[in-house]
């Protein structure tokens, strides 16, 4: 068995030009179980709440009446469950969860019956206490476990308002760069973006955009999980599962969002979402659309000092208005082919589209020359769209094995043309000495083909193992040109700032996962995945820029024992992080005409090893110890700075090493029945070297992170909400991040019979969620800082929403159809 398992994992190249054998194949042996296994006894049923909201995980158990056997699962995410039953046996049904009284009913047996439907089940609450307390909601805010923690973002107020970026911003342990498209995970960068428990494969430039085009009031929870083999190793700060909602069986639901709101400027969405699960037919739809005017500011300081005396330098402040348009559409069915055979079909599109003006002033002085001056005129178009498409097929061979192909094609294109203006003053800002006008123009063409098959056994009712191979291959285009203007107004090509370049990248992985428990509460889950990487980047003249290739067998374990109420969990796993193409390529970027951001060709992947131990007492109180450590972390926004020209050009960067150290705390408490609040308190030891000009810069700090939410519940129909976070000096590459952080609060009120809901938030009272980094290097002859406000203060927003049909319930889809897309970029 584990020859065969090697040779596969060997051949996962061939997977691709297999893909439609294998398709066909699949299809025939469906049919042929379909005729040879024949009907089997089921029961089937759904299992809410006394909301009538579906309770994922319910356990339900048949127990022969006859003797102590019984068989058990566990209800997915629309509260659905399916078990096979004894024939011509009396058994009785039992379903049970954490916080509610149990249901149970008994049957003679189903001589006549191939399949039974049990119908809704509806579980009571049972009376709570002080040892029984959710922060919000039937359902607790925040749930963790071995290796995951899960946010039920539609019980909060302000969770589901705005986008999903605002969203991520708002959950413990989550911060976005936006300065740099990048996302952190309890310090760690990088991480990996699943919508419904399918990665997304998205370039970094395209990240924080395409997570903006989600409304924020069609997620149900997010979960930030550590790893898992079966997904890939891709980003050190793991995975972040966006789970959206759907609907529940045999029944057409939607529900429709709409949401205005005003900061420096006005912002709007619409957005609304459609289902219908049937016995054999599921299908899916969601749109969005919205407009966002915005503004932003920041600053860019730097000193060249010579014996402790500064002998150069610059300071330069702009303003950012930008003006966004954005929309989403996201359309899926799955259809029940045969009796076990299931293949499920889903497009997608989006649309990101952002026009921006800037203006910006630059002082430069120089101990010898002394004062100049330079203002810039900036304009931008930045367009990206999507559009992908999946195909999958799966198949029960019966109660216990599963096979599932999946086909997935992505395509992204991305228009970003510039157009700079440049004054140069000597002196003082009322003599104009020169002015000078270029262009750039950014066209990028990606295309993702995405190849996978998932085997999964089910051994009994504490064993299960799988095993998988997968094929990603992806190609690119870059073409940059920047023109000047000539004395004669002709454009003129600069020929050392343009260039066309192309990259082809082939990912090929195989994986092994096995989880098992015993009756005494240990449960764990082991598994290896290896992955092989080709990457090529050419230019235009066909020669290789970058010829890379890497293999790298990634290993992850879990454990978690239970001890009465209270959990002990350890977990490890290694993960990778690959340079971005956007970090990569050569382009360029004016911040001033001394000052720009480029690429990196030198960039390497980095590699991590992360431990984590959790205690979890009475199942709401959780310590948590971690540590990681990378080498050849990639880092954005690094400086390097040419001290005879005062010329400054800002890349990403592989540091030599990354550790950090972590230890958190979460305590949710009760202050009395109207009152609840959740707190997270997290402190770190980071430590980083840097490599600069061939010498090793240490950097080292303790800092913490606090956030907090306080729910209140005022009247039957209307509760309020109050958050925060902060977060202290922290280490960043060779520099430091600045302290952050920012409050927040809302409202809402439900209308009666079931007319919608209202809620009004106010985003970010103080103003302070601010980016900003200092670089303190006298030792290396400089100092330089960067401040920014890249979000808007008092963000207000007000949002209806409202349920058809009685209500949107939450799921996914029970294949892994689409199956990832998190990389071109990430």
């Amino acid at each position: 068995m584990k020859s065969s398992i090697w040779k596969i994992l060997l051949h996962a190249n061939r997977l691709v030009n297999m893909k439609n054998k294998i398709i066909c194949i699949t299809v025939i042996l469906s049919a042929f179980f379909e005729i040879a296994n024949g009907q089997d006894n089921k029961l089937k049923g759904t299992v809410y709440n006394e909301s009538q909201q579906a309770l994922e995980g319910a356990t339900v158990k048949i127990i022969l009446s006859d003797s102590s056997e019984y068989i058990s699962t566990a209800t997915n995410v629309s509260g659905i469950f399916e078990l096979s039953t004894p024939k011509n046996r009396s058994f009785s049904v039992m379903v049970g969860y954490f916080g509610y009284e149990s249901f149970v009913r008994k049957f003679k047996g189903m001589e006549n019956k191939n399949e039974l439907f049990l119908g809704r089940v509806t579980l009571k609450s049972k009376p709570q206490n002080l040892q029984q307390v959710t922060v919000t909601g039937n359902r607790q805010l925040f749930n963790k476990t071995a290796d995951k923690l899960v946010i039920n973002i539609g019980n909060s107020i302000l969770g589901s308002a705005g986008n999903a970026t605002e969203v991520l911003e708002r959950i413990p342990g989550v911060s976005l760069d936006r300065q740099n498209n990048n996302i952190k995970v309890n310090g760690r960068d990088g991480v990996s973006i699943m919508i419904n428990g399918k990665l997304k494969k998205v370039p970094q430039d395209a990240l924080l955009k395409m997570l903006e085009s989600i409304n924020g009031g069609n997620i149900q929870k997010i979960e930030l999980i550590n790893s898992s083999a079966s997904e890939d190793a891709e980003g050190n700060g793991g995975l972040i599962n966006i789970v959206m909602n759907k609907a529940v069986h045999d029944e057409i639901r939607g529900s429709y969002n709409l949401n205005v709101g005003i900061g420096k400027y006005e912002k709007s969405s619409i957005g609304g979402e459609f289902g219908y699960s049937g016995t054999k037919l599921d299908v899916y739809g969601s749109a969005s659309f919205g407009w966002n005017r915005a503004f932003a500011d920041f600053g860019n300081d730097r000193e060249i000092l010579s014996n402790g005396v500064i002998t150069r330098g610059a300071s330069n402040y702009a303003v950012r208005k930008s003006k966004n348009l954005l929309g989403n559409i996201d359309l899926s069915l799955d259809y029940k082919l045969f009796e076990k055979t299931k293949f499920g079909f889903g497009v997608f599109s989006s649309l990101n589209r952002v026009k921006v003006n800037e203006n910006g002033n630059t002082r430069f002085y120089d101990i010898k020359a002394g004062e100049s001056f330079s203002n810039i005129y900036h304009h931008e178009i930045n367009k990206w769209t999507q559009f992908g498409s999946n195909f999958n097929v799966s198949h029960a061979f019966n109660d216990r094995v599963e096979l599932v192909i999946n086909f997935d094609y992505l395509r992204y294109d991305n228009r970003n043309p510039h157009d700079y203006k440049f004054e140069n003053y000597e002196n003082s800002q009322d003599e104009l000495t020169n002015s000078s006008e270029s262009k750039v123009s950014k066209l990028t063409p990606i295309d993702f083909f995405i190849y996978r098959a998932d085997f999964k056994k089910k051994i009994n009712e504490r064993n299960a193992f799988s095993f998988g191979i997968k094929h990603t291959s992806s190609k690119l285009s870059n073409s940059i040109n920047v023109l000047a203007k000539a004395q004669n107004n002709d454009w003129e090509k600069v020929p050392d700032l343009s260039q066309n370049v192309k990259m082809k990248e082939e990912i090929s992985a195989g994986y092994l996962d096995y989880k098992f428990s015993t009756e005494n509460g240990l449960k764990a889950n082991m598994g290896f995945r290896y992955e092989y990487t080709q990457s090529i980047l050419r230019n235009d003249q066909n020669v290789k820029l970058v010829d890379r290739n890497l293999g790298k067998l990634f290993p992850s374990l879990s454990l978690s024992k239970d001890f009465d109420s209270n959990t002990l969990s350890l977990s490890y796993n290694r993960r990778i992080s690959r340079p971005t193409f956007s970090y990569l390529a050569p382009y360029v970027h004016f911040v001033d005409e001394m000052t720009f951001i480029t690429g990196n060709m030198e960039l390497n992947s980095s590699i991590s090893n992360n431990y984590e131990v959790t205690y979890q007492y009475k199942k709401k109180y959780i310590a948590t110890l971690g540590y990681s450590s990378a080498d050849n972390p990639i880092i954005p926004y690094q400086i390097q700075i040419d001290p005879e020209s005062n010329k400054q050009i800002i890349r990403a960067e592989n540091l030599k090493k990354s550790n950090l150290i972590s230890l958190g705390f979460s305590i949710p408490f009760q202050f009395n029945r109207w009152w609840d609040s959740y707190t997270s308190l997290n402190g770190f030891y980071g430590r980083n070297e840097a490599i600069y000009q061939n010498g090793i810069i240490e950097n080292e700090k303790m800092y913490v992170s606090i956030n907090m939410n306080h729910s209140f519940k005022i009247l039957k129909n209307l509760t309020a909400e109050l958050s925060g976070m902060y977060q202290s000096r922290s280490p960043f590459g060779m520099a430091y991040l600045l302290p952050f952080g920012k409050v927040s609060t809302g409202a809402k009120y439900s209308l009666k019979n079931e007319n919608g809901t209202i809620r009004i938030t106010v985003d970010d009272l103080f103003w302070n969620m601010n980016f900003g980094i200092d670089n303190p290097q006298s030792g290396l002859g400089f100092n330089q800082s960067f401040k920014g406000k890249f979000s808007e203060p008092r963000l207000v927003r007000i949002t209806y929403s409202k349920n058809l049909g009685g209500g949107m319930k939450k799921t996914k889809r029970n294949d892994n159809a689409e199956e990832e897309k998190a990389r071109a970029g990430s």
